[in-house]
Order: C-alpha cells, then sequence, then structure tokens
C-alpha cells in the first residue's frame, strides 16, 4: 500500500498587540495564536496508470483484504511461483478492468507473461505497451488461475502490494513517522515531533522523495516556529518552498508561504508577513482550497491587527471563520474567535472581547490543546487587567505560564512573564515587576522576536519612570520607539511618543513633552478614534501638561474631551459584568475627578458639579445594572462654554477628517492587494490628501492652544466665566429660592489630598478646600460609624464626630449662617455616604439640632419643587413572620429573623376604619396579604396612597437587579428585575418609607464608595417616587417604631416639610432621655429626594 503524507497549515493565531493602562502607559502582549497544525497523513491506494499524487482516503474493508490476501500468500506460496503479486482493493466502473471480469480482491499475478513484484512493478509495465497493444493478465480468484486479454495503458483498477518493496517500505515508513510527528505536535510534544519529522526527513533525502522532502522540511518549520527558534524555522521553510516551486507543487506552495509568513509576524516583520500570506491566498483560491483559503484569511487577519488595521482584521477573521465553521474545523473555529477577540479588545469593546476570548476557551478545552489554551488565557488576562480587574488577571497569566513552561514554549514563556510584570507594576511593587520584565526581555531577544523586544523595553521605562530613575526611563522608551517605527508598529509608536512625553514633563521639558504628546495624539485620533479609553489617555496627559504649564484654560478643554472619549467607551462596554465594570470605572476615576477640581480652581463650579454627575450615574448604573434603555439615558457629555464651542467644533472636524482620509488610504490600499486596479493618479490623491488632513491636525492644535491662551489672558474671560456661572447655577438657585425654608445646596468632592465643598444659596456660589488624605478621611469615617454602632458598649463618638464637622460644615458655617440656612441639600461623594451627617457634632450640638439634612440623587433634582398632597393616606405593607426564601441567583435558602413590632408600627400608624386609633386613614397588608399582587393593585389603583410604608426585609445587592428583592408574605419575594420588567408605577407616591433592616446600604462591601447608599432612592425615584425614606445600617425594630410614629405625627400635626419632620422626629429621641437618645437610633434614618 502506497502512503503520501500531506501537511496542512492550521489557521491559530499570534499577534502582538498592545494594552494600555492610565497614566503611564504599559504594553501587554496580546498573543493571536499562529500555529502551524500538522493534519495527520491519510492513506491513498493508488489507480494503477494514475499520477502518483492521486489521493483517496483509505477505507477499513480495503485494510482488512489486504491483511487477509498478505497472509494468504504467506501460507500458500506454492500458488504464487516467482510473482510477489498485487491486490486488487477496487476496480473503477466502466473501466477495462470491469469489462474483463476482474473484482477486488483478485490477486494478479503475471502482466504480459511477467511475473508481478509490487504494484510499482505494474505501474512500470502498463506505460511499455501501447493503447491498442494486446496484453494478456493473469490473475487469482478463490485459488483458481484465470487468463484475460487486455490492452495496454490504463487497466482501472487500485491496487496494493502483497510484499513491500525497498520503495514502498520506504514510502510506509515515512508515512508512520509523519503521522507520529503529527501526533505529538498536536499535544505540544515538541521534541518529540521533531525527532520523527527528523528521522523522516533523512529517508526522504536518501530516496531523493522530492515531495516527502518537502514535506518534512514544512513541518520542521513549523515545529521549530512553535519553539520560538525562528532562524532554524526560516531555514526549513525555505527549503521546503524551494523544493515545492522544483516539483511544481501549488498546494505546497501555498503552505510554505503561509508558514513563512507566521514566522515573519513572530518576529514583528508584519509586511513582509503581509505578502507572504498575500501570496498564499492567491494560491489557495486558484486551485480551490477552501480550507487553506480560510487559514491565510485568517492570518491575514491577524496582521491586519497588528498594522493596527481593525476593520480589515475582522474583515478577514470573519470570512475565514465562516469557512472553518462549514468544515467543522474546531480548531480552526478556536482561532479565528481568539483573533477576533484581540481585535475588539484593541477596539476598546472589552465585552465583545470576552465574548469571543471565553467561546474559544470552552472549545479548546474540549478538544484539549493546551498551547493554544495557554495562549487564551493570556489574552484573557490582558482584557482583566485593561479592566482593572488584577486579581483575574494574575490567575490567568499565570496558568499561561505553568502551560507554557510545561510545553517549552519559549515566546508564550516570554509573554506571560512581561505580563504578570504589568500586574505588578499596576500593584506598585516595582523590584518584582522589573525582574519579570528583564527575564522578558532576556528572552525576546534570544528568539529574536523585535516586537517582544519592544514590548519589554517600554515596560522597563515605565519601571524606571516611576522610580524617578529618568534617563533610564528615556534611553529605553527610546530604544522602543525605534523598534516600533522599524516593523511598523504605529499604535506602539503612539505609545511610545506618550510615554517620552511623561519624561521630558518630569524631567521639566515641557517643549519636547509637548511635542511628543501632540505626535502621540495624532496617531491615537487617527487610528483609536474618540471612543477608545487610550485616546482619552493621551489626551489627559496632553491636559496634565498645559495645568503645569499654567494654560487653565487648554488642560480645562482637552481634560473635558478627554472625559466625552471616556464616556464614549464606557457606553460600548456596558454590557460587561458589574465587577468589570467596577474594575473599569475604578482605573478612569482619577481623571474625573481630577478635571473637577481644575474646573472648581477655575471657579467654573457648574460644569465641576456635571463632570461629577457623570461619575454618580456610572456608579448608580453599575449598582443597579438596570436595563439598556435606561443605560443610554445616562451617556452624557461635558458641555463646551460659550467661548470653547468654535474650538470644540473644530477639534471634532479635524479628528473625523483625519480618521477618513487615513481609512479611505487603507481602503484603497486592501484594493490593489486584492488585485483590483487602481489609477496611480487616485493612489497618489489619497496619500496626498491624508499628508494635508494630518498637516491639518497638527496646525489646528496650534490654533486651538492659541486662541484658548489668549482667552485666559483677556479680562474678558474673567467676566465670561462669573457670567457663565451665573448662568449656570441660575437655575439652582431659583430653585433654592422657590423652596424657601432656608435651603442651601453642599456637594461634596473627594479628592487624594482633601476635599471640594461647594456651596450654592440663593445668592450665590462659592467653593472651600479642606486638606486631608482621602485614606486618612476614609478612616475617620470608619472610626465614626463603627462608634455609633456600638453605642451600647459606651464608646465615645463624639470625639471622632466633631473632627468631621470641622472638615466638613466649619468651612463654610459662615456662609451658611449668613444665608439663614435651615435644610441642607446634601450631595455626597465616596464615603461620606457611608457618614449619618444628622450626627457630626460642633462641640455643642448635633447638626440636626440646627439644620434639616436632606440627601440629594440625580434621579431627584427635576422633582425638587413639586408640593406633597395636602392630606396624606397610607397603604401599609409589611411582614413580621420569620421566612425562609430561596436566593433567586444562587437558590441557596436564606434566613430572615422575624420583625415583630412591625405588626404593632403599622397599627400605630394606620387606622383603616373608624374604630381604630392610627395616626393617618389607609389599609394593612400584612404577612400573607403583602403580595406583588397586592402591591401592584395598590400602586395602579385610579386614586393611589400618597404614602408607600413597607416594613420588611430588603436585600440591596450591587450589580443586577435580579439579586436585590424585598421580602414578601408566604416566604415570596419581589426581586427589582421584576419591578422593572411590570412596570411598577410609584408616580403617586410623595413618599416611600423602608422600615426595615440595612435598607440603604446593603452589602456593607468594607464601606467602599456608597454607592449603594444612594441606589434604592435612585430606583424607587426613577419609578416616580417624589422622595424615599431608609436607613444607613440596621436599627433595632422598636425604636423604627418609635421614630416612624413620632415622624407622621409631626408632620400630619404640625404641617411640616418631610426634612423638618424627620429632624424634629430625631430631635425627639435626642431629647427623650432614655436610650433612644443615642445616635445609633436616631442618626440612620435618611431622607433621599424631594423633602417638601
Amino acid at each position: 500500500m502506497v502512503g503520501y503524507g500531506i501537511c496542512r497549515k492550521l489557521n491559530k493565531q499570534i499577534a502582538m498587540e498592545h494594552c494600555k493602562k492610565m497614566n503611564p502607559n504599559l504594553i501587554c502582549i496580546l498573543l493571536l495564536v499562529l500555529l502551524c497544525g500538522i493534519v495527520q497523513a491519510k492513506s491513498k491506494i493508488l489507480d494503477a496508470g494514475n499520477n502518483s499524487n492521486a489521493q483517496v482516503e483509505a477505507a477499513d474493508p480495503q485494510q482488512a483484504m489486504l491483511e487477509q490476501a498478505r497472509s494468504f500468500r504467506q501460507s500458500h506460496p506454492e500458488l504464487f511461483g516467482e510473482a510477489k503479486g498485487v491486490l486488487v482493493t477496487d476496480v473503477v466502473p466502466g473501466s477495462q478492468g470491469e469489462k474483463a471480469g476482474l473484482k477486488s480482491g483478485d490477486i494478479l499475478l503475471t502482466y504480459d507473461n511477467t511475473f508481478l513484484n509490487s504494484s510499482e512493478h505494474l505501474f512500470e509495465l502498463t506505460g511499455t505497451k501501447d493503447e491498442n497493444e494486446a496484453v494478456t493478465l493473469s490473475y487469482q480468484r478463490n485459488r483458481e488461475l484465470h487468463n484475460v486479454v487486455l490492452k495496454g495503458g490504463r487497466i482501472g483498477v487500485q491496487i496494493a502490494s502483497l510484499i513491500l518493496s525497498e520503495t514502498e517500505l520506504s514510502m510506509q515508513q515515512m508515512q508512520l513517522l509523519n503521522e507520529k510527528g503529527s501526533e505529538a505536535y498536536r499535544h505540544s510534544r515538541f521534541k518529540e515531533a521533531l525527532q520523527q519529522f527528523k528521522q523522516g526527513l533523512g529517508i526522504a533525502s536518501t530516496q531523493k522523495h522530492y515531495y516527502w522532502q518537502s514535506q518534512f522540511q514544512n513541518n520542521l518549520g513549523i515545529v521549530y516556529e512553535s519553539l520560538s527558534q525562528y532562524p532554524q524555522a526560516l531555514d526549513h521553510l525555505q527549503q521546503s518552498l524551494a523544493i515545492r516551486l522544483k516539483i511544481s507543487d501549488r498546494n505546497g506552495e501555498g503552505d510554505s508561504l503561509n508558514n513563512l509568513g507566521l514566522v515573519y509576524h513572530r518576529l514583528g516583520q508584519f509586511l513582509r508577513s503581509l505578502d507572504y500570506h498575500q501570496q498564499s491566498l492567491a494560491i489557495k483560491r486558484e486551485i480551490g482550497d477552501r480550507n487553506g483559503e480560510a487559514n491565510s484569511l485568517g492570518n491575514l487577519g491577524i496582521v491586519y491587527t497588528s498594522l493596527d488595521q481593525y476593520p480589515l482584521a475582522l474583515d478577514h477573521l470573519q470570512q475565514s471563520l465562516v469557512i472553518k465553521r462549514e468544515f467543522g474545523d474546531r480548531n480552526g473555529e478556536v482561532n479565528n474567535l481568539g483573533s477576533m477577540g484581540i481585535v475588539y479588545q484593541s477596539l476598546g469593546q472589552y465585552s465583545q472581547a470576552l465574548d469571543h476570548l471565553q467561546q474559544s476557551l470552552t472549545i479548546v478545552r474540549e478538544i484539549g490543546n493546551r498551547y493554544d489554551e495557554a495562549k487564551i488565557l493570556e489574552n484573557l488576562g490582558n482584557v482583566y487587567e485593561i479592566l482593572g480587574h488584577y486579581p483575574q488577571a494574575l490567575d490567568h497569566y499565570q496558568q499561561s505560564l505553568a502551560n507554557r513552561r510545561k510545553i517549552g514554549d519559549r515566546t508564550g514563556e516570554a509573554t506571560s512573564l512581561n505580563n504578570l510584570g504589568n500586574v505588578l507594576y499596576r500593584l506598585g511593587q516595582y523590584p518584582q515587576a522589573l525582574d519579570h520584565y528583564q527575564q522578558s526581555l532576556a528572552i525576546q531577544r534570544e528568539i529574536g522576536s523585535r516586537t517582544g523586544e519592544a514590548t519589554s523595553v517600554n515596560n522597563l521605562g515605565l519601571v524606571y519612570l516611576n522610580l524617578r530613575q529618568y534617563p533610564l526611563a528615556q534611553d529605553h522608551f527610546l530604544q522602543s520607539l525605534a523598534i516600533k517605527r522599524e516593523i511598523g508598529d504605529r499604535k506602539g509608536e503612539a505609545t511610545s511618543l506618550n510615554n517620552l512625553g511623561l519624561v521630558y514633563q518630569n524631567l521639566g521639558q515641557y517643549p519636547l513633552a509637548l511635542d511628543h504628546f501632540q505626535q502621540s495624539l495624532v496617531l491615537t485620533e487617527q487610528l483609536l478614534g474618540e471612543k477608545h479609553p487610550d485616546t482619552a489617555r493621551v489626551l489627559f496627559n496632553y491636559a496634565i501638561l498645559h495645568h503645569a504649564l499654567d494654560q487653565t484654560t487648554r488642560a480645562i478643554f482637552y481634560g473635558k474631551r478627554a472625559i466625552n472619549v471616556l464616556q464614549a467607551s464606557r457606553e460600548s462596554n456596558r454590557q460587561l459584568s458589574v465587577e468589570l465594570l467596577k474594575s473599569f470605572l475604578e482605573s478612569q476615576e482619577s481623571s474625573y475627578r481630577t478635571v473637577a477640581d481644575w474646573l472648581l480652581e477655575a471657579g467654573r463650579l457648574a460644569e465641576a458639579e456635571q463632570v461629577l454627575a457623570m461619575l454618580k450615574e456610572e456608579e448608580q448604573f453599575q449598582y443597579l445594572r438596570r436595563n439598556q434603555s435606561a443605560a443610554k439615558t445616562l451617556s452624557t457629555r461635558t458641555v463646551c462654554t460659550r467661548w470653547e464651542e468654535e474650538h470644540c467644533q473644530q477639534y471634532q472636524q479635524l479628528s473625523y477628517d483625519l480618521r477618513e482620509a487615513d481609512k479611505a488610504w487603507h481602503e484603497t490600499e486592501k484594493q490593489v492587494r486584492a488585485g483590483v486596479e487602481v489609477e496611480q493618479k487616485r493612489l497618489n490623491e489619497l496619500q496626498q490628501l491624508f499628508k494635508t488632513r494630518k498637516s491639518a491636525f497638527e496646525q489646528g492644535l496650534m490654533h486651538i492652544n492659541t486662541a484658548l491662551s489668549a482667552w485666559q489672558g483677556n479680562p474678558e474671560y474673567k467676566l465670561h466665566v462669573e457670567k457663565d456661572i451665573l448662568q449656570r447655577s441660575n437655575r439652582l438657585r431659583r430653585s433654592l429660592k422657590d423652596l424657601g425654608h432656608g435651603a442651601v445646596s453642599l456637594h461634596y468632592l473627594l479628592m487624594e489630598d482633601g476635599v471640594r465643598i461647594i456651596l450654592t444659596t440663593p445668592d450665590k456660589q462659592i467653593t472651600r478646600n479642606t486638606e486631608i488624605k482621602l485614606v486618612t478621611l476614609r478612616r475617620k469615617v470608619g472610626a465614626m460609624r463603627q462608634a455609633l454602632l456600638r453605642q451600647q458598649e459606651q464608646v465615645d463618638y463624639k470625639a471622632l464626630s466633631q473632627e468631621l464637622y470641622a472638615l466638613l460644615i466649619f468651612p463654610v458655617a459662615d456662609e451658611l449662617a449668613a444665608a439663614n440656612a435651615q435644610t441642607l441639600m446634601v450631595s455626597l461623594d465616596g464615603i461620606l455616604r457611608y457618614l449619618p451627617f444628622a450626627a457630626l457634632y460642633d462641640g455643642q450640638q448635633f447638626l440636626i439640632e440646627r439644620y434639616a439634612v436632606n440627601f440629594q440623587t440625580l434621579a431627584a433634582r427635576t422633582d425638587l419643587n413639586i408640593r406633597p398632597q395636602p392630606n396624606w393616606q397610607i397603604s401599609g405593607f409589611g411582614v413580621s413572620q420569620a421566612a425562609d426564601v430561596v436566593d433567586p441567583v444562587t437558590l441557596k435558602p436564606i434566613n430572615f429573623v422575624s420583625l415583630p413590632f412591625v405588626a404593632t408600627e403599622l397599627k400605630t400608624l394606620i387606622r383603616q376604619n373608624d374604630k381604630e386609633a392610627g395616626l393617618l386613614p389607609g389599609e394593612i397588608y400584612l404577612d400573607e396579604a403583602f403580595s406583588k399582587q397586592k402591591l401592584t393593585q395598590v400602586l395602579t389603583r385610579e386614586q393611589p396612597s400618597p404614602v408607600i410604608h413597607i416594613g420588611s426585609h430588603f436585600e440591596l445587592r450591587p450589580g443586577d437587579n435580579s439579586r436585590s428583592f424585598l421580602l414578601l408574605g408566604q416566604n415570596t419575594i419581589l426581586t427589582m428585575a421584576e419591578v422593572y420588567d411590570e412596570n411598577l408605577d410609584f408616580s403617586g407616591a410623595d413618599l416611600v418609607t423602608l422600615s426595615a433592616c440595612d435598607t440603604a446600604m446593603g452589602e456593607d462591601n468594607a464601606l467602599s464608595n456608597g454607592a449603594e447608599i444612594e441606589s434604592f432612592g435612585v430606583l424607587v425615584q426613577e419609578l416616580g417616587a417624589k422622595s424615599v425614606m431608609a436607613t444607613l445600617w440596621p436599627v433595632i425594630d422598636e425604636s423604627t417604631s418609635f421614630f416612624m410614629k413620632s415622624f407622621y405625627q409631626l408632620r400630619e400635626q404640625n404641617k411640616l416639610t418631610k426634612a423638618e419632620a424627620l429632624r424634629q422626629a430625631q430631635l425627639s429621641m435626642i431629647t427623650s432621655g432614655d436610650k433612644f437618645s443615642q445616635p445609633y437610633y436616631w442618626a440612620p434614618f435618611v431622607l433621599m429626594g424631594n423633602w417638601l
């Protein structure tokens, strides 16, 4: 039996990509694995007279027939004489062999009276006879000898030798070695694969069998490429290509070109790689090899990724994926999905990236390929690192490194070391990061990877930058920049230019810093556009430099644009998991706070508040995880002032024109590569257009900077700012005046070095600063909170409370007195949301003894002036009994303790008829009567109650609204997802009160940023409620009942505002003289939204 091996390229991926984090920028190595897959050789049975390269897959019955015939010959040599015999395994329909009566299983003995030795012998003999010449063929069937007369030439049978010739034995041995080597390669046993292929190459060379020589040379090149031994890989692949050209093996030629493209890509020679893959694609399409076409398309997609041509990359990868799925090629599907994941990551579309990479990982684990699994783990780690989720990034990198060391993948090992260094760098562990980067660099130089070398050199520069070793940092960034330009990595070039700008800024060489930031900005706007976080980071670095140069108007202009780019990026990544969105927000949060701080310094208070509102919008979206239609309403942008408007429009147009010119140029290049004829004149026009647009962008930056500087130095600027501030704050000031009751607004902004306070009264708006490290403030808030929670242990809290009063209220105390303030509308930030402002102490009295306090949320801003209904009725709902329910997500049981005072509380507050003594008219739905249907019915009736009072457990959990729920009667729950899906309408409610445990806090989260404090208030207010009252910590049931009775009684009998009724109820507890006078009992109650 004659066998030939065939080595096919499996499209796996390799691409060196970058992922840059906040200033300064790291480069992560992203691996799109381009692995040379070796398909096991198919056995072939050849028709006598056919070309020796014809291929027919062997069938098991034929193999069994051959083994039986060989056994028969060995047992009955007397029947064969001098003939060795050739077995007929199949007969071609309509051939002269079929007409002569030949059948499968016949053993041919002689041809033209010549004893047959082998199938090759028969091939030779048939070639010596003319087609019209009569030839006698003898054969044996069922131990009987038969003769038949044929004509010369093709007989029309498929045959196999009973006794293999030396040549056939060599063929069989080479096929076996190829199969064993391929199997070893597929399981990442590279040394074993090398041994098998080298042995096969030796046999092929001795036999001078060119086809097999080319195959083994190709396979050796593939293995050396996987081992990162690129010179050896290139040598073997070039020898394979030369042989295939010599024997006119077009299919093999296409494979060799493809494999050479892979190696050059590994070496960072992207344009050379592109040329080889394009040649390969042309051949595969010419010969109709669909699988080979898919491989070349996929590999071209990967090269385009490295060249930052992402639309081209996605187009080629999608074409490849379609073909791979048609063929059922699971490995090919893995590679294309992974490659597309990398493209989406490069575009800043992280949810899409994770989705494609997770699909790829699932498949690769099903098929058991550790080599590819390591690379996919690496790429997933990259995405998690970008999103700031470092524990997951570390876990994926460590898994990948272990796999790579086990299989001897040196390139992969260097990549994992680099990326582990990145995480250590971000965690501030610079010595460890330095060690990992140096190990990575040594391997990259050893294997000759220019791309990897540039990456490791860049990252070493970042460590030296943070260690303030600026000359070393500068040297490394210059080395990285030179390599990036050499290999055509424009995105990497932008990174190196940005990092050099940081060095020059730290060295005080501002003109050089400005030049490098501007070069980087041109590239990022051109390549990535206005929705990519990398563009935002370069803009932000550019803004920081202008701020250092006291160019405040420039800094604010570019800082606001950076914020808008981040907003666009976050909007496109809404579908990420909450955990990842939170990490992403934390990694970008300092940009928002810094820009807001600049605006406050410039007296542009309304704009500062707008930037801070964006942070709150994102925090609340993450905590509640509302539907996507609701999310779209949160996608706000900073607004250009009147003196900025012209420059905003100019910048927007210039950046758009630059991207469009770049896109047109590269689309035309694509057409040329695809063989479309394009006039040279058109090419020249497009190239010139791009140069013109680039020059216009650079000159436009200069014009904008000059104009903004002129504004800053112009006396009219201050007048414009003051006029703009007045106009922008007029609405709030008018609202405060209309509200009356001494209403003022206090907005707090936390910075790393202090607290910024914006006070707005009906007459003016001012800012004040308090210097304190954020970490110190966190400790103080946490300590006071714990002191209040431990009141039963007589822990002194007043000293802590007085310190916080001095930080947060004292800086504006005189202005509050001058404004005759009575009601404080407080907008809180971060850790301050955990602080019970009512309990702040000035040394003589609590804040609540002087002012009513109300928390403001974004959702309530438009409802502040709506007056409450004059006569309240209450719909009271409650659960007093213990309950056992199933968690809606984990499906684990949850046990809730009984709330025995709920029944008493509801009866004290609500009278259902004239015979009852409750404070207000209404109805009670207790325990079994409290159902979703009943709540819906009460909310949607023609005249809903102005007050919805709920006394039950409420579980508010961050992230997914299906996880947060209210306990109903009969061991049932109502999730917030159901509230949204069923469109529960709270618009008739002046007040929704949650008289239960921990309703504003949710999970404690170790005092993170306090987003959950406001989140339920936002949720219910978005469903129509004017205001919400809840608690900051679990309160004793008895004290809650006492407080609620006092609150409603004061509001009803004295016609007080809700805020003042809350204040008076708290004062009644303070002056009670019993245990309820302690802040633990009265301080946690908070009112959010409309306080009238």
